[in-house]
């Protein structure tokens, strides 16, 4: 077939893949640097078939994962180009990035088949089909040695397959925020399908990378601490920013009767990936990862729907970097 596409093993597709393919590329984040690196390897994946797609256009929204796409820009637009022909397929990273909750990501589909239209995703949805969820590791579209997330300077490391992402912005953090951000990186992993012992290890670690931002700015001029979490086919990650001044921050070695001092030594000894590097704005983000590899996702998802359908707005909301709250 003149149009037809020789998928990756991981490669998920939705509907019949025409003779001239007109593809839009869609991805959602809340970062624009990982929107941005996203884009480069759609538009790469878009390109091997053997007469090339036309990409039309390349779309993204900034907005977690649970923000329901008819609340989107950039979304809408994606709608408006599917109806009018104008496009008549889709790639995206992700099926759940663009509908999270399993029986909305059916209307999606369903929708995207009356057009019709197609649509790639460069990884699978998550659930029980999932490789990790039988004890099994499937195709990944990365170089099995090298590290996800960001590098050293803090440039997120460019992937096929792109990182699940959130952030939490902590304006005027307090003794209550650690309790807080566990509870957040509890909610969010669990979402995301990722097992309950790696989940608990993050959780202690972003407790004890908060609670060291906490003491560290209390004299800053702003005390703002962000929290990123992030879920790639090799890893779980947590990132703690705060406003500096930068630090290398070196485990320490605490006495049997030192009340403080083993944070970072905790958070090092659970951690497969540790990592300390400054912000463009003098400030410190510490992140620390825990490979998945050998261990599975959990097996349950939620089953609840967003109740939202495809269809253009006439005004559609205004867009914002939003935060997961």
């Amino acid at each position: 077939m003149p149009g037809q596409f020789t998928a990756h093993p991981v490669y998920q597709i939705i509907g019949t893949i025409p003779a001239t393919p007109r593809v839009l590329l869609y991805t959602s984040t809340v970062d624009s640097r990982i929107a941005h690196s996203t884009l480069s390897a759609l538009h790469r994946a878009a390109t091997v078939a053997p007469q090339g797609w036309t990409v039309v256009h390349e779309l993204y929204d900034l907005a977690p994962t649970n923000q329901p796409r008819h609340r989107r820009t950039g979304w809408l637009t994606a709608v408006q180009l599917l109806t009018d022909g104008t496009a008549n397929g889709l790639i995206a990273p992700a099926e759940q990035e663009i509908a999270w909750f399993p029986a909305d990501r059916t209307t999606l589909r369903n929708w995207l088949l009356g057009l019709p239209a197609f649509a790639v995703y460069l990884r699978p949805s998550p659930g029980p089909a999932h490789p990790e969820s039988r004890g099994e590791r499937g195709t990944r579209s990365s170089t099995p040695d090298s590290p996800a997330g960001p590098d050293a300077a803090g440039h997120p490391r460019e992937q096929l397959c792109p990182a699940l992402y959130d952030r939490r912005r902590v304006p005027w953090p307090s003794i209550r925020t650690p309790a807080e951000m566990r509870s957040y990186v509890a909610i969010t992993f669990s979402d995301w399908g990722v097992a309950q012992a790696v989940s608990e290890d993050l959780q202690l670690i972003v407790s004890e990378l908060t609670t060291n931002s906490l003491c560290r700015t209390c004299r800053s001029p702003s005390r703002e601490i962000v929290v990123d979490v992030m879920l790639t086919d090799d890893e779980a990650a947590v990132a703690v920013t705060d406003r500096g001044p930068y630090r290398p921050l070196r485990p320490q070695q605490a006495g049997p009767c030192d009340e403080h001092g083993r944070g970072l030594t905790l958070v090092r000894a659970l951690a497969s990936r540790f990592e300390n590097r400054p912000t463009g704005d003098g400030g410190t983000t510490v992140e620390a990862a825990i490979t998945l590899r050998g261990r599975r996702l959990a097996t349950h998802h939620p089953q609840h729907s967003e109740n939202s359908a495809d269809a253009p707005q006439q005004q559609p909301l205004k867009q914002s970097p939003a935060t997961r709250r």
